[in-house]
């Protein structure tokens, strides 16, 4: 389900447990970035759960307010007794995250299947 709000499009899926939420580009107002945690909040909200693996691949960049979005959001459903996971992130996406310091501190997955099982595969040696 294709969605747009409030300046954010969102196409979301639901799964077993868990709400699927990819995001695609970012809007130029910051006032629109502020509002992210809480789009995402209730979207789990109408669809009764408290899993989500955010989706980034559509997100060119990431600004600090959109990051603090992400530890808000992450800071709420850990509260709640919740799991977020963030997956897709582009290089330059996850260079902002290591700059910020926070790639250490948000659960962050390159598929959505290595989000929902919840770690990364083993290395071939």
């Amino acid at each position: 389900m294709a969605a747009t709000v409030v300046g954010w499009q969102f196409e979301v899926e639901r799964g077993p447990d868990w709400l699927f939420v990819r995001v695609h580009g970012l809007p130029e107002d910051e006032a629109v970035q502020a509002e992210f945690a809480e789009q995402i909040s209730a979207l789990l909200e109408r669809h009764f759960v408290h899993r989500i693996v955010i989706e980034m691949e559509g997100v060119p960049r990431l600004s600090s307010a959109l990051i603090g979005q992400f530890v808000r959001l992450q800071k709420q459903l850990s509260l709640a007794g919740g799991v977020m996971r963030i997956c897709g992130l582009s290089a330059r996406c996850e260079q902002a995250l290591r700059i910020s310091r926070l790639d250490g501190h948000l659960a962050i997955f390159d598929t959505r299947e290595e989000a929902v099982l919840g770690s990364r595969p083993t290395q071939p040696r």
